[in-house]
């Protein structure tokens, strides 16, 4: 089995989205973001059985999808609250990649940023239409 490759999408501006993301977040997020990366490089399929950690996107975002991840945070005199945390991108099955576009915090419906999700499709659009770049993940 050759395991998956994730790819981080520069945009012409040179601008990695994804990275400024996971820069921004605290070291239990990128960790837990990472074991979550790992999992994935070594599954053979995200689809059959469905995995936690992946969904493809449809109807008006069909070509979007999502790396899935959680987090415990901790509330004073309360029960932990689970932060569902997102990576962005381009599932390409066949080739065994997937493009990271930007990371965000899942809120009900919502996301913070509360663009996300529509800079996804910007990117998408960019990269369909061959502008910007990849770059490896490691």
């Amino acid at each position: 089995m050759t395991p998956w490759r994730f790819l981080d999408y520069i945009t012409t501006e040179g601008r990695n989205l994804f990275a400024q993301w996971y820069a921004a977040q605290d070291d239990r997020v990128r960790a837990e973001c990472e074991v979550t990366l790992g999992i994935l490089r070594q599954t053979d399929d995200w689809e059959q059985p469905p995995i936690p950690q992946f969904k493809q996107f449809a109807k008006a975002d069909v070509g979007l999808s999502e790396v899935r991840f959680y987090v415990d945070a901790p509330r004073p005199k309360k029960n932990p609250r689970r932060r569902r945390l997102r990576g962005f991108g381009v599932y390409r099955k066949a080739d065994r990649v997937f493009v990271l576009m930007n990371g965000a915090e899942e809120w009900g419906r919502h996301y913070l940023p509360t663009d996300a999700l529509s800079e996804a499709r910007r990117q998408k659009a960019r990269l369909d239409q061959g502008l910007g770049w990849m770059h490896e993940r490691t």
